[in-house]
């Protein structure tokens, strides 16, 4: 009575091998990848998702059986983005498999009749290699004079070797009219440090109102 279930066991596993097709590929040379046997062995070949799977041998080769039907194969790196294959694995009625495998580029739509045939066993080649350093920004010492806050104090340092020279060559009016000015731009510099940057820049940009003109008598002396 035991027997049975061990041949059902048997069995089960040995059904999708005799109805599928043995799908080979083997990574070659290319720009992004010029030695494929550096790849590292934590890449996968995944078929629907996951439904059937197996790891890149280290000679950059693999097999893996694929039932009747219709499916997208992926290969899935951590540092290599590969394209994606249309493998369609048909059986005639003597029940002999055969197979068509299409590259699939992305973005290409899955029953694309742009996709390209390819031979089998598959050559592949990976697409981009993937890249998370960011290098950092070298120092520059213009953007630092450039800055906003650099303006300003330069400015300021300016204003106080220069506003003692404007103001002992003027009059007491003329001196008036400068302090004026002077506290003007003083309060539009203070204003750039507010989040309404923008607003002040134009405040500070715009000309000075012109005075109204004064109203002429409306009488003339007789």
């Amino acid at each position: 009575m035991r027997v049975l279930p061990a041949l059902a066991t048997l069995a089960s596993l040995l059904l999708p091998t005799a109805l599928a097709f043995q799908v080979e590929g083997v990574l070659v040379p290319s720009a992004s990848l010029p030695d494929p046997l550096t790849i590292g062995p934590a890449t996968r070949v995944l078929v629907d998702g996951g439904r059937q799977s197996t790891w890149l041998r280290q000679d950059g080769r693999f097999e893996i059986f694929v039932p009747v039907g219709t499916w997208l194969m992926e290969i899935e790196s951590k540092d290599y983005i590969f394209p994606k294959y249309q493998i369609q694995v048909s059986a005639d009625a003597e029940g002999r498999e055969s197979v068509t495998t299409m590259t699939l580029v992305p973005g290409q739509q899955w029953d694309s009749t742009n996709a390209k045939i390819v031979k089998h066993p598959l050559e592949i080649s990976p697409l981009v290699k993937m890249d998370f350093f960011t290098p950092r920004e070298s120092f520059n010492i213009l953007s630092m004079f450039a800055s906003p806050y650099m303006l300003m104090m330069g400015v300021t340092v300016l204003m106080m070797f220069v506003m003692p020279k404007l103001q002992a060559g003027l009059d007491p009016e003329g001196k008036q009219e400068l302090e004026a000015e002077t506290s003007k731009m003083h309060k539009q510099m203070n204003s750039l440090q507010t989040p309404d940057f923008a607003a002040s820049l134009a405040n500070w940009m715009s000309p000075a109102p012109a005075n109204p003109p004064k109203s002429q008598a409306s009488s003339k002396r007789k």
